[in-house]
């Protein structure tokens, strides 16, 4: 399984060390991540959760300061440009 383009160049560029582990069978959701991305008049968040667990948006507003909300698709596409429509890659 490879990384996107754009999310392994944001990663190299930003010094960021990552590794890519391969796609579990469907139905090992155990110790998978899922994301979710927001946004704001500051720009974009990209938060990544384990598959078991709700993101609380209310306490990661007051932790960071700032007024997310939900990215919408065209959000997604734009900064996603070569991933799956409607998809955040962890």
């Amino acid at each position: 399984m490879s990384v996107a383009a754009t999310v392994g160049d944001a990663l190299a560029f930003e010094g960021v060390d990552f590794r890519v582990l391969r796609k579990l069978p469907v139905g090992a959701a155990e110790g998978c991540a899922k994301a979710r991305l927001l946004k704001d008049a500051h720009g974009f968040v990209l938060t990544v959760t384990a598959v078991d667990r709700d993101l609380d948006i209310s306490l990661l507003r007051r932790e960071l300061h700032r007024e997310l909300i939900p990215a919408g698709d065209e959000d997604l596409d734009e900064l996603f440009c070569d991933c799956e429509v409607g998809s955040v890659p962890p």
